[in-house]
């Protein structure tokens, strides 16, 4: 049996979102507003006040913050590190995304191009601003058995990247994820001081040129 679905009859903000939400591999020169990175990174991995847990919920304090995107059994295992390049105000380098007082902490000041970073990927290098997203593992093993640990991080992941993306569109920017990471060029410039955590994830963003393709990956195919 076929049911047919009633089409579309309007269009909201959200599904203009989700409709202008595209892969961009061509960024221009302009800088992205320090303001415009404050509202992705609250709204990507920041703790909502309004979404908070009440204190009668018994729950510890650490297990009351929310974010905008789901995450398994709360726990919030997702941590973010900020690739700048060219944005106002900021100067270029690798800094660590503090959801607790939403501030950022300089990790590295020596920024290599970012293509080396995502396995020879070297159209990237001119996108302004970026987010590896880690995991930290403990965190889930804290509740889960291992194999299904793994499975909710890279959950948690992707809810977060498309997040970001869905922020970073609606704010006029152009957005390009991958998973093609190169974790021994990352994870000096990430410091990890915790061996159970790994970054898992890259998303970027920028003001696009309306190039879905690159011209570099142009040449190549």
């Amino acid at each position: 049996m076929n049911i047919v679905l009633q089409p579309l009859q309007s269009v909201g903000p959200l599904e203009s979102i989700l409709r202008e939400r595209t892969t961009v591999r061509a960024f221009t020169d302009k800088p992205v507003p320090l303001v415009l990175v404050s509202k992705i990174l609250k709204y990507t991995l920041g703790f909502i006040d309004e979404r908070e847990v009440p204190e009668a919920s018994g729950l510890p304090e650490g297990m009351r913050k929310r974010r905008s995107s789901p995450s398994g059994g709360g726990l919030n295992a997702t941590e973010g590190y900020v690739l700048i390049k060219n944005v106002e105000g900021v100067a270029p380098g690798v800094y660590y995304y503090d959801p607790h007082s939403h501030m950022l902490h300089v990790k590295s000041t020596e920024l290599p191009d970012v293509g080396s970073l995502l396995s020879g990927q070297h159209f990237a290098n001119g996108i302004p601003i970026g987010l590896f997203l880690t995991s930290r593992f403990d965190k889930s093993w804290w509740k889960y058995e291992h194999s299904r640990a793994y499975r909710m991080a890279l959950l948690e992941v992707g809810h977060v990247a498309q997040t970001f993306q869905l922020i970073a569109t609606a704010l006029g920017l152009g957005t390009w994820p991958t998973g093609a990471l190169s974790e021994k060029r990352i994870e000096p410039l990430l410091k990890l001081t915790n061996p159970n955590e790994q970054v898992l994830f890259f998303v970027g963003c920028g003001y696009g040129d309306g190039v879905i393709t690159s011209g570099e990956l142009a040449s190549l195919v």
